[in-house]
């Protein structure tokens, strides 16, 4: 059997006094430090699964053991370490009193606020478990399902899809932490639906944030009551060379040809926010109708929904728009040129949280086999993963609310969370055995998102 683990100093004679034959490998100092780190995660996980008081008590000597040759090969002083726990809790306290830190917020958030939006989140948490969740599978390939679903949610939870409308429109006007908390949430059970919600989600927070009050005016009141529904048609201005949709001047307005390559949403959104590159290299922004059209001498045509891997059913097309003409009413915004780029780069762990979603929808699936299995192996992997997703939500999440890394860290924070999302897909078919073969079992669809 191999182990490839560090052991106590008289594990090889008792095996050898076994009459077992063995193979080890003497560390050098560095390999010695790293074997340690990972023998107190091995030891953490043992006392993590202990079931009784003297169990619990063997765990705990174990990770004393570990602390001590830690303490000894890293040189560190033990009087220091002692003052140092003082003095952290005289300043920070202990646990004492068996505080769990929920949620940080800006002062303006008052306790009356903090405890609405958990309570929302807790309601559209249940709509999501007892509605979703059966038909997840359903969601993700049949279009008429997944729109009677979103007109549903529209009619009996229409707040669920204002959550960063702002409150002086009857919106939510969700923390950043909460809203980034639902979009965990509701990836976990459906990616098609967290996409399109998403979408819609985006194209409200561009309309709240526009300074052209004739649009807000427009639009948003029709928004807030679910009469309408908007979706987002921009990524194409990150792509370098001539622009692919450029906007000429026409009077007070302007006239939009080219080609729009990725759309989310047809026959789910009324409208959609496209950008578009002006001569100057510029960017407009602004809201045209999401439907084949003619109007002004101009037209709107688009594909046939695109065959894709995974949420083929958001219905994702193509456009392809020939002297569309954009009236100043219909204008969000003229940004700078590059304006995407940088938010992107300011947004770059935006889209990990949907990862995140997928990653916990996997352990849930992992945590159900392990049972079933009852094997430790699995049980053990499966706390290894929880504890690394939950730590890189934690991480994740207090970046959101104050930034203060680099975007080569940010990056780095979203980098794990499709990694994380990708081994917990994994591990999640693995554990479902012959079933995780089969095209409608959960993990594979969590795999496919």
């Amino acid at each position: 059997m191999l182990y490839s683990k560090l052991v106590r100093d008289k594990i090889p004679s008792i095996i050898k006094n076994n009459n077992k034959n063995y193979q080890v490998k003497h560390l050098s100092d560095q390999e010695f430090k790293e074997a340690l780190k990972n023998k107190l995660i091995e030891e953490s996980k043992e006392f993590f699964l202990a079931k009784d008081k003297d169990s619990l008590i063997e765990e705990i000597a174990d990770i004393y053991e570990v602390l001590d040759s830690l303490i000894c090969v890293y040189n560190l002083d033990k009087n220091k370490i002692k003052e140092v726990k003082e003095k952290k809790a005289e300043d920070k306290g202990k646990f004492e009193q068996k505080i769990k830190l929920i949620s940080v917020r800006d002062k303006y958030f008052s306790s009356e606020d903090q405890s609405k939006e958990t309570d929302i989140i807790d309601t559209f948490s249940n709509y999501l478990e007892e509605k979703i969740k059966p038909i997840a599978l359903i969601l993700d390939y049949d279009p008429q399902v997944l729109k009677k679903v979103f007109n549903d949610i529209s009619v009996d939870n229409p707040l669920l899809l204002n959550l960063k409308l702002k409150k002086e429109w009857g919106g939510l006007e969700f923390s950043n932490h909460d809203f980034y908390q639902w979009q965990i949430n509701i990836a976990k059970y459906s990616g098609a639906l967290a996409f399109l919600q998403t979408q819609h989600q985006s194209a409200v927070g561009m309309l709240c944030n526009s300074s052209n009050q004739i649009v807000k005016q427009k639009y948003l009141p029709n928004i807030v009551t679910g009469n309408n529904f908007c979706g987002v048609g921009f990524s194409h201005l990150r792509r370098q060379g001539e622009p692919v949709l450029s906007a000429m001047v026409d009077g007070s307005g302007y006239r939009l040809t080219g080609n729009i390559f990725w759309i989310t949403g047809y026959n789910f959104f009324d409208n959609f926010i496209l950008g578009a590159t002006l001569d100057d290299s510029k960017e407009l922004y602004a809201i045209v109708p999401f439907a084949n059209k003619n109007s002004h001498s101009g037209t709107i045509k688009l594909s046939e929904p695109i065959k894709l891997g995974a949420m083929g059913s958001t219905n994702t097309v193509r456009a392809k728009l020939d002297n569309w003409y954009i009236s100043p009413e219909d204008i969000l915004a003229i940004k700078p040129a590059k304006t995407i780029l940088k938010k992107d780069s300011e947004n770059i762990l935006h889209h990990g949280f949907f990862a995140l979603g997928c990653a916990f929808g996997s352990l849930e699936i992992i945590n159900n086999n392990a049972e079933k299995l009852n094997l430790p192996s699995v049980t053990i992997n499966y706390h290894k993963l929880y504890n690394k997703t939950v730590n890189l939500k934690e991480l994740m999440l207090t970046e959101i609310v104050n930034p203060s890394q680099r975007f080569v860290e940010k990056l780095a924070l979203r980098v794990e969370a499709i990694n994380l999302a990708h081994k917990c897909a994994h591990a999640a078919i693995i554990t479902s055995k012959g079933s995780g073969n089969k095209q409608e079992n959960p993990a594979q669809r969590l795999y496919r998102e």
